[in-house]
């Protein structure tokens, strides 16, 4: 009876502390996306332009001031351009409510045509 008992107990205890999807988005809502003030210009080449939140997750959109075709290869920019948001989400402590409650991190990048560079996401899973 004990080997089933203390299994389910702790299957319930755990999910019943898991935030829900609409609480995961109203907690990005007021203490992220309201808070920001886009464009924000993020260096030279790449401006944010927009954020906000998916079923349970952040969207951030950048424009970068460089046509596509000037960028040379695209997946090794976003290639490189991922690893560094992954890195950022799975080391830095800001980021640990993100991975405590399983938040996907969506990335857009358009040219500066308003053409679609790439988009990637970033997960707990990445970590």
């Amino acid at each position: 009876m004990k080997k089933f008992f203390l299994p389910t107990l702790l299957l319930f205890s755990f999910q019943s502390f898991a935030l829900t999807n609409a609480e995961i988005r109203n907690a990005i809502q007021t203490e992220v996306v309201d808070l920001m003030t886009v464009p924000m210009q993020v260096d030279q080449a790449t401006k944010m332009t927009d954020v906000y939140v998916s079923t349970r997750g952040i969207v951030y959109e950048y424009d970068i001031s460089i046509d596509q075709d000037a960028l040379g290869d695209i997946s090794t920019t976003l290639t490189n351009i991922k690893n560094g948001s992954v890195q950022m989400y799975c080391n830095n402590d800001a980021m640990a409510f993100y991975k405590s409650n399983n938040v996907d991190a969506f990335y857009i990048y358009y040219d500066v045509s308003g053409n679609l560079v790439g988009l990637f996401r970033v997960s707990n899973f990445d970590c």
